[in-house]
């Protein structure tokens, strides 16, 4: 369990940053 959570981090921070982007690109 222990090692999932930086991995799953970096999914909600990948998502994020699509999100952003997906904004400015507007």
């Amino acid at each position: 369990v222990h090692g999932e959570l930086p991995s799953l981090r970096k999914a909600v921070k990948d998502v994020s940053m699509e999100k952003n982007a997906a904004i400015v690109a507007r």
